[in-house]
């Protein structure tokens, strides 16, 4: 890991043991939701063993979409012995608790312990389980929380600030769609140590960082260097910028590319003459 990466490599990895942890943990809390439901519920129906049956939900519950399986199918098979409209009752009442805890509860919890949002979840494990089977099914959550763990450690953190991120999705939600905010559009400019007017929803400057060596200078460029992050380079008086792409709807995107001074200014220029024959 190049020592400019190492810092946020173990912010990471921590983020992901944190994600993995949570992940286990609310599996407990699961199995500890459903363990009494499922004892006063057998209990109730008379099925013998009932507190057998619970520790046997609880333990369960600590093994991803086999759980279920493995939780239902012994008090069944009791009640049936018993009673068969008993064992209706006891795999009616296992499938709503399925039901309940894997669509609502679970979610919410592995939400607020993992720090994922449901939908997120829900689309991980369909896809995984579509590609690898039942094992990607098995360990789609945990991979998205260490997936989620570096994507924003090595890409979100690198990213301007959104101010208008809430804006956004209640747009989408709301299907609207608005144009977007005054920027400033004039040209690029050098003022001792720093850039001016860089484009942005706001008035921004940039400080110039110094490149000693081309090697430096192109890995720079290339969001390599050590300085990656900072938005204008110099080297033997050469000024290279790091400029937004616009987007049609006069928004700017979080994909930058990396051009000359001179250059950047003439996409400025020509993003001002769409603006005003527009």
């Amino acid at each position: 890991m190049p020592p400019a990466r190492r810092d946020a490599a173990e912010r990471a990895f921590i983020k992901s043991s944190q994600a993995i942890t949570g992940w286990l943990w609310s599996n407990v809390i699961i199995g500890a939701l459903e363990a009494p439901a499922a004892a006063i519920a057998l209990s109730l129906l008379g099925v013998p063993g009932a507190l057998v049956w619970a520790a046997l939900t609880f333990f369960a519950a600590l093994v991803p979409l086999l759980g279920p399986y493995l939780m239902a199918i012994p008090p069944i098979l009791v009640a049936l012995a018993v009673d068969p409209m008993k064992a209706l009752w006891v795999t009616i009442f296992y499938l709503v608790l399925v039901q309940v805890t894997g669509n609502v509860v679970a979610p919410l919890v592995r939400s607020s312990r993992m720090k994922l949002h449901p939908v997120s979840q829900l689309f991980v494990v369909l896809a995984m389980g579509s590609v690898f089977g039942v094992l990607g099914a098995l360990i789609a959550t945990p991979v998205t929380g260490i997936f989620k763990a570096f994507y924003e450690e090595f890409f979100l953190s690198r990213q301007p600030p959104d101010t208008r991120m809430e804006q956004r999705v209640e747009n989408m939600m709301q299907r609207r769609i608005e144009q977007g905010e005054s920027v400033n559009m004039e040209p690029l400019k050098i003022e001792g140590d720093r850039l001016l007017n860089l484009p942005g929803p706001e008035d921004e400057d940039a400080l110039i960082i110094e490149c000693q060596t081309p090697q430096e200078f192109a890995a720079w460029c290339d969001g390599d260097g050590e300085s990656g992050d900072a938005m204008a380079c110099r080297h033997e008086g050469r000024v290279h910028v790091k400029i937004p792409q616009r987007l049609h709807d006069g928004e700017f995107s979080l994909d930058y590319d990396c051009l000359p001074l001179a250059e950047a200014n003439e996409r400025i220029r020509e993003w001002n003459s769409a603006d005003a024959a527009s």
